[in-house]
């Protein structure tokens, strides 16, 4: 624990610290515009612009190789490191540094990343890499991970952790690492949850995936409390006259990018969401599923980054990503009432009245999207999208199927039932048509947000079909061919879509043994 008495570049066994892990990470730093460039554009979910990121990469590099060549600087390099540090923590555990409203893009960048580097950058640009050799290793033929992956993402976990015992507030960066931090972690050790805890199936899977779960539900909120402390939730935030627009641009997006995990995970874990819409009053604004960050990040991207590759990257990491957001975070609000709905104590009719309109407000917030955002998986002009952007299609789609099916499964135990069950049965089987395309089709540096979504979304909806196998009869709104061969196919992709050392493996190979069985019986 740090003595809080002291000033954090007064403490010497802290700034020691951090001088240690800086020299660790020298030799990445040094190689992370290069490795951003190759693999930059295959980041499925950043919460922080393409062309942000490649100038914080650039200046935290070229302040890296000024450290280790001695340019500038006196003295050996464990006394350079030293003094480094000190400033480091001292950025971090002041104030976030004032912007000037009409500060550019490479301003800012210039300050976080360069200037005043602080713990929170450092961290950010870490987890990134760490994503980087993530994706890097899903593409090769034998995926492991390596020792500098591990120190990648325990020295970002390292700043993280810092940031928040020294830091007076929550920094925009901060934020993003939070969010980014919380992603590794899940893909790394799984994310756990309920899956099967609304059917009868018997699936008893034990594996690490389980025992990492109230260690990701820990991270989800404190990254709920780095949003909080931002003030990320509060439009006034957003629109000060004092903050460059760009910077009001990645704030929203943050938002939005947080609080749709937030309800992921809730529903995925069975508990109250962390971010709750009754204390914020950011609107749902699907503009900013095409700007990212506007006509200024795109003219400055595209006088510096001319190869195709950047320009890829540009267009891919930022459409892709903030549609899947500001999509889904209108979802993410009628998420939240579903849950407060489900979580009464006692269904009355009252209740099934008000989800009943939840269900017709599910329906109409999807046809009210973007006919581009909307995914159709029977519609052949998806093959016309790119990989990444008929993943964020999909992804967006399953989260919307998913509050339907959350509201079905409630409903069908009322009045009316039978309707109600044979909507919640096409509504997972659509799920697993869903996942079976984009497991069949999805590019392998894309195969971890694949497992991700199989877990989240497919898992239940196998379990819900093949309960309804096994209580099939004459008069069944079970469409048995079709539910049989969707769940053949399913347990296949899921068999295929990961490997050793996924977190989820031991899951995924299990759930589709288990469905297998399950099949052979039920024929």
């Amino acid at each position: 624990m740090l003595d809080l008495t002291l000033r954090a570049e007064d403490n010497r066994d802290l700034v020691t610290a951090t001088s240690s892990l800086l020299e660790k990470c020298l030799p990445d730093l040094v190689q992370l515009p290069a490795a951003y460039e190759d693999f930059g554009s295959d980041l499925f979910d950043p919460i922080a612009p393409s062309s942000l990121l490649q100038l914080c990469f650039e200046y935290a590099s070229n302040r890296a190789t000024a450290l280790m060549t001695n340019n500038g600087s006196n003295g050996p390099l464990h006394v350079r490191l030293y003094e480094a540090s000190s400033t480091v923590l001292r950025t971090t555990a002041s104030h976030p540094a004032s912007v000037a409203p009409d500060a550019t893009l490479e301003d800012w960048c210039r300050a976080v990343a360069g200037d005043r580097l602080g713990l929170d950058m450092l961290g950010l640009l870490l987890i990134i890499a760490a994503q980087i050799q993530h994706i890097a290793s899903a593409t090769s033929s034998s995926p492991s991970r390596s020792s500098s992956f591990v120190k990648l993402y325990e020295c970002g976990t390292i700043c993280l952790q810092t940031c928040r015992e020294i830091s007076q507030i929550a920094s925009d960066v901060q934020v993003w690492l939070a969010y980014h931090q919380l992603l590794l972690t899940m893909r790394l050790y799984g994310h756990s949850g309920n899956y099967y805890s609304h059917t009868s199936l018997t699936m008893h899977v034990l594996t690490k995936n389980d025992l990492a779960a109230p260690q990701v539900w820990r991270l989800l909120g404190d990254l709920g409390t780095d949003v909080t402390s931002a003030g990320l939730y509060k439009n006034s935030t957003m629109c000060l006259k004092s903050t460059p627009g760009f910077l009001s641009e990645c704030r929203r997006n943050s938002f939005a990018a947080c609080f749709t995990i937030d309800k992921i995970l809730a529903t995925v874990f069975e508990r109250p969401p962390r971010l709750s819409f009754r204390f914020c009053d950011i609107e749902p604004d699907m503009k900013h599923a095409h700007n990212g960050l506007s006509s200024h990040q795109r003219s400055r991207c595209s006088t510096r980054q001319s190869t195709s590759k950047a320009t890829t990257c540009q267009h891919n990491t930022n459409q892709s990503a903030f549609t899947w957001v500001w999509a889904s975070y209108g979802a993410s609000r009628l998420r939240e009432e579903i849950l407060e709905a489900l979580f009464e104590t006692e269904t009355t009719d009252d209740g099934n009245i008000k989800l009943s309109q939840l269900l017709q407000s599910c329906e109409q917030h999807w046809l009210s999207l973007p006919e581009h955002v909307r995914y159709d998986a029977v519609d052949e002009s998806n093959t016309e999208r790119d990989t990444q952007e008929n993943l964020v299609c999909a992804a967006t789609y399953l989260f919307h199927l998913q509050n339907l099916v959350c509201i079905l499964r409630q409903l069908q135990q009322g009045e009316g039932g039978q309707i109600f069950r044979r909507r919640l049965l096409e509504t997972s089987t659509k799920i697993l048509v869903v996942l079976n395309k984009i497991g069949t089709n999805t590019a392998p540096h894309l195969r971890p947000t694949c497992v991700n979504l199989f877990c989240i979304y497919g898992l239940s909806s196998a379990a819900a079909l093949i309960k309804a196998l096994r209580q099939a009869s004459a008069e069944s709104p079970v469409d048995r061919s079709q539910v049989v061969r969707s769940l053949t196919i399913f347990s296949i992709n899921l068999e295929a879509c990961c490997s050793p050392p996924d977190a989820v493996y031991g899951l995924c190979t299990e759930a589709s043994r288990a469905i297998s069985k399950a099949l052979d019986r039920s024929m």
